[in-house]
Formats: C-alpha cells, structure tokens, sequence
C-alpha cells in the first residue's frame, strides 16, 4: 500500500514538473491599482499588478507590501485588502 501512495505521489510530480517545462508562466502585462483602507482615515497604497498567461489562460496578479505575489480572483485591491490582518500594519510599519 504504502508503495502505490509513493508511486502515486512521485507521478503526480512528475506531471507537475513536465507541465510547468511545457506550459511555462509568462508575464503578459503589468499595471498599478490603487488599495485604499477600510478603516476611518487609513492610507492608500499602490501596489503592482501583473497579467499572468499559462497554456492561453491569462490571470491577475497583485503584489503585496512583503513582495508576495497572490491571484486578484477578478479584484486586485480586494484580494490585497483581504490578503491578511498584517498587510496594513506592515505598510504603516515601512513607511514611517
């Protein structure tokens, strides 16, 4: 049993690998979009975004402050905002 879940881990690997080498990431556009805080008087931030192509499929892209790059799922400043309780407090923390 525990040679098929080996064997099963290994192929799916191994696709991963052959998939990325044959369908690479290609950066197709980038942009800006403005982030603005939902609490009373909190900043406005620019952030980068990127148009992201594999195999034909094209997606979004913002980077956060920590310079992590996360999928917009159709809405960069909503994605950014919501990406965790510590993205404002590391903006205030490296802008001061």
């Amino acid at each position: 049993m525990l040679a098929v879940i080996i064997a099963l881990m290994l192929a799916v690997i191994g696709y991963a690998a052959w998939y990325t080498q044959r369908h690479p990431r290609e950066i197709v556009g980038t942009g800006r979009v403005q982030v603005r805080s939902e609490r009373a008087g909190g900043p406005t931030v620019s952030l980068r975004t990127r148009d992201v192509s594999i195999n034909g499929v094209t997606f979004q892209e913002v980077e956060l402050p920590n310079g992590t790059w996360i999928a917009c799922a159709g809405d960069c400043a909503t994605a950014a905002r919501e990406a965790g309780d510590g993205f404002w407090d590391k903006h205030q923390r490296d802008h001061r």
